[in-house]
């Protein structure tokens, strides 16, 4: 489970835009970018074009049409480990390639049930999944919440918890990012990794469905 991009920010003014109209995604098209997200068949069929995002990130659209984000083009979506009921429920984990001696996997929950004011109760899953007293921050968005919590364990593996809350409608997205440094320089990659780790996180939004009234 490996990572890899860069730390330039996501636009939040794109990401709190309405999508009604999503692309197709890039599985069936010839030229395709030589990074291990294009590379992977399953992977693949999230990703909406091959342009990217920002530099090392392309556009990653959930099976259940209900969240987008940049998705990390050394990513690989764990194919055996990937649950969706509908648009209720979807589960599954990325391993990220980086080639700066870091290894990462990405846990991702959606919970089609999650309301506003009741995030305590994934705030706790959380800090039950990863053992620990997670200390989390709220930042309010124009359509979302987020909440944002770092960790790290002295065998050099840390990383963030983070639960982004839907404020127009229900919906919930747990994620648990968490790095390991294989380098002789984990010191100095871990301030920049983490870094990175919340720019990503900040570019998961909802796709907020709306019924034209014309």
């Amino acid at each position: 489970m490996k990572d890899n991009g860069n730390n330039s920010e996501p636009n939040d003014k794109h990401m709190e835009e309405d999508d009604n109209n999503l692309e197709p995604s890039v599985e069936d098209s010839e030229e395709l970018p030589d990074v291990r997200a294009f590379n992977d068949e399953f992977t693949r069929s999230f990703l909406q074009t091959t342009e990217e995002t920002r530099s090392g990130y392309y556009p990653f659209v959930s099976g259940t049409a209900t969240y987008k984000m940049d998705f990390p083009q050394g990513g690989v979506i764990g194919e055996k480990g990937y649950l969706k009921k509908e648009e209720d429920y979807e589960s599954f984990l990325v391993g990220v390639d980086d080639d700066k001696g870091i290894e990462s996997s990405i846990k991702v929950n959606y919970y089609s049930n999650d309301k506003s004011g009741e995030e305590v109760v994934s705030l706790n899953q959380l800090r039950g999944r990863l053992e620990t007293n997670l200390k989390f921050k709220k930042t309010k968005f124009e359509n979302r919440s987020i909440y944002l919590a770092p960790f790290s364990y002295e065998d050099s593996t840390y990383g963030f918890a983070a639960f982004i809350q839907n404020e127009r409608k229900n919906g919930g997205i747990q994620i648990v990012y968490t790095s390991e440094c294989t380098s002789e320089m984990c010191v100095s990659l871990k301030d920049n990794q983490m870094k990175k780790i919340r720019s990503w996180i900040k570019s998961i939004e909802f796709i907020q469905k709306e019924v034209e009234s014309e």
